[in-house]
């Protein structure tokens, strides 16, 4: 029996995960994907005029919205969760109620994290049912700034997602894209003698989406997207509809006749 291979590309809605530092217009960037439905874990669209479910309260009420978005048809053609950062709060609470204790840290023997890992593992899930109905996943989740202990060089400071490290690599590896919302920042520096130098951080305020990993973020992306694109979604999408796009078939060489010589 031959092996049923295709080389044959399939295109499925995205999975993003967006990011930043607060006031930069994540939820207006998320609720301005096309045919978006909002689940509010916080209340950042609270002022937008946009389609949005009720805000949950507890883990479970943010289960059940899921469940209900993956089991009606709605029209809708992304579910938007605003914000990651907020519900992995409910997850905490959640395991923590479970557990009789104050708070998750309280659980003996440092077990409340898996714990909370696998709830989230099962929100994860969820979230592929309603992706398989046709909906395209946003994820919304604020910035913090963290060491990494590169192992080829001196650590550094970098932007990633505030999450648990627990729940941080699971979420990303079940994303199409990382993408770190962020303002341009040059520097400029001032000779101010006795070999010092003074660096100041200048900008007008330039909003972009950063794509890909660099030393100063965490990013990345499945679909050969540039390191950084404007805050819209539009080259986004763009490069969404190119990576799935059939390539062109190479041009065939024409063969011509050689001329035939008068004698």
């Amino acid at each position: 029996m031959p092996l049923p291979v295709t080389t044959t590309k399939t295109p499925r809605p995205p999975r993003l995960f967006l990011y930043g530092p607060a006031g930069i217009g994540k939820t207006t960037l998320g609720a301005a994907f096309p045919g978006a439905l909002i689940l509010p874990a916080e209340e950042g669209a609270d002022a937008l005029d946009v389609p949005r479910l009720p805000r949950p309260r507890t883990w479970h009420e943010a289960l059940a919205l899921i469940d209900a978005v993956a089991a009606e048809p709605s029209g809708y053609k992304a579910l938007v969760i605003d914000s990651v950062s907020a519900l992995e709060v409910l997850s905490c609470r959640q395991v923590a109620e479970e557990a009789h204790v104050a708070a998750v840290e309280d659980i003996p023997y440092g077990r409340g994290f898996p714990l909370v890992a696998a709830l989230w593992a099962s929100f994860l899930d969820r979230l592929e049912v309603v992706r398989s109905k046709g909906l395209a996943i946003v994820l919304i989740g604020h910035l913090e700034i963290r060491r990494y202990d590169d192992p080829r060089t001196a650590g550094y400071d970098r932007f990633q997602p505030r999450l648990h490290k627990s729940i941080m690599p699971m979420t990303i590896e079940r994303c199409d894209a990382l993408l770190c919302a962020n303002y341009k920042v040059f520097t400029d520096s001032e000779d101010r003698g006795f070999n010092k130098e003074r660096v100041r951080a200048i900008g007008g305020g330039e909003r972009a989406l950063f794509c890909t990993e660099q030393p100063t973020h965490l990013a990345k992306n499945r679909y050969n997207l540039p390191p950084e694109v404007p805050m819209n979604w539009a080259p986004i999408l763009a490069g969404i509809t190119a990576a799935f796009t059939p390539a062109a078939p190479a041009a065939q060489p024409v063969h011509t006749a050689p001329e035939s010589k008068e004698v």
